[in-house]
């Protein structure tokens, strides 16, 4: 799996809004699709396909998915934070987590919120090694000391000096 990719182009990028409208443009207006692809500087084939999707689905109000479609991601960006502040908060309170309990953490945490969650996740009851690389970088989580960059996990001497009589 790339764990580095960097998108090149802006091909794919085009907003479902410009679809809907175009989508309208042929319904009402009645011109042809390739007149609405053309003004409205869309594909012709996706926008035949977006208009294919839409009255097959018929009045229901289901979300399509037009062009290209981000990975599933596993937690939202709310529940990742949340995951990050409790890791950065560990870290405080002890050593910080290892990359195994964060993993195994990770897998508590879909299974008590009811997320679907791949097969190798719930063979080794832990999350995959790519979503802690993810993770990892998407969070800014120090590797070494388990602990939110921000944090100061290596000034446990200040903490100390408040047992020493």
């Amino acid at each position: 799996m790339v764990r580095t990719y960097k998108r090149r182009t802006t091909r794919g990028n085009i907003p479902v809004e410009v679809f809907q409208r175009a989508a309208q443009a042929v319904r009402k207006e009645k011109i042809s699709m390739r007149k609405a692809a053309t003004r409205y500087g869309v594909n012709f084939m996706t926008l035949n396909s977006y208009i294919r999707k839409r009255s097959a689905a018929g009045n229901s109000n289901n979300v399509f998915t037009v062009c290209y479609t981000l990975h599933r991601k596993v937690f939202t960006k709310d529940q990742e934070e949340e995951l990050a502040a409790y890791v950065a908060h560990s870290a405080k309170l002890y050593y910080g987590l290892t990359t195994s309990d964060l993993r195994k953490l990770a897998y508590e945490y879909a299974i008590a919120n009811n997320i679907t969650i791949s097969e190798v996740w719930k063979s080794s009851s832990m999350a995959s090694r790519d979503w802690l690389c993810g993770f990892l970088k998407r969070q800014s989580v120090d590797r070494k000391t388990g602990c939110h960059q921000s944090c100061s996990c290596n000034s446990f001497q200040p903490m100390f000096s408040f047992f020493i009589f």
